[in-house]
């Protein structure tokens, strides 16, 4: 180390630069793996939406379907649940007992082309038709419960993914805040090192002067006993 390296603030500068590459390392990796696992977890979210997914869309229908039947819709509604009622499994297996049933009967009383038949066969479809739809429409008013609690799950998800968002955000504001204060400290303790260093090399400069002045104008004294 040579003499003016005490006078020199160069080791200070080298701290702070130092000390400010640090924070913002820190700040970076934060970043990194905040930003990694909002990733993470937003893939699983989106996993889970997929999962219920195919229910909201059925539970929807059957929503959807209920709505008709209850003319909500207008004529065009009424008529796609009539048309979804009458081509229902159960409801077509239903009728096609109950009119081999009548048919049966007829046949047995040698009738079977009658107008009797006729009459009652059109009498087995209408009373099954009183009979089954009323039970079709207590099944179909559970889908506006299942189609609820399919929204509310998925708007839990969506729910979850804001709160993160949000909780991450807050996090990388806060290592931002600290990285900002630390490297301004960092550089406020520099130039405060540094004008202490400035006040240094002035206070030196000033004690030499006074010890050269010192020399010149107290070392030399006029002999005693000269007469001129």
């Amino acid at each position: 180390m040579s003499l003016l390296d005490l006078f020199s603030d160069k080791n200070e500068k080298a701290a702070a630069d130092a000390l400010k590459a640090g924070y913002q390392t820190g700040k970076t990796d934060a970043y990194g793996a905040i930003d990694k696992g909002v990733s993470g977890a937003n893939e699983d979210y989106a996993a889970a939406l997929g999962l219920y997914q195919p229910l909201a869309q059925t539970f929807s229908k059957g929503s959807q379907t209920y709505a008709d039947a209850l003319g909500l819709n207008g004529a065009d509604g009424n008529a796609r649940a009539t048309s979804a009622y009458q081509t229902g499994p159960g409801y077509q297996f239903a009728l096609d007992q109950a009119l081999q049933a009548v048919n049966r009967g007829a046949s047995a009383q040698g009738q079977l082309g009658s107008g009797q038949t006729s009459l009652d066969t059109m009498k087995a479809a209408y009373g099954l038709a009183d009979q089954d739809y009323g039970n079709w429409l207590e099944r179909l008013s559970g889908y506006d419960g299942k189609a609820l609690g399919t929204a509310n799950s998925q708007a839990n998800i969506y729910g979850g993914m804001a709160g993160m968002d949000y909780n991450a955000g807050t996090a990388k504001a806060g290592y931002g805040w600290n990285a900002a204060t630390g490297a301004a400290g960092a550089e406020a303790d520099f130039q405060k090192g540094k004008d202490a260093t400035g006040a240094n090399i002035i206070g030196a400069a000033l004690g030499a002067g006074k010890s050269l002045a010192g020399m010149f104008t107290g070392g030399f004294t006029q002999p005693t006993g000269l007469m001129y």
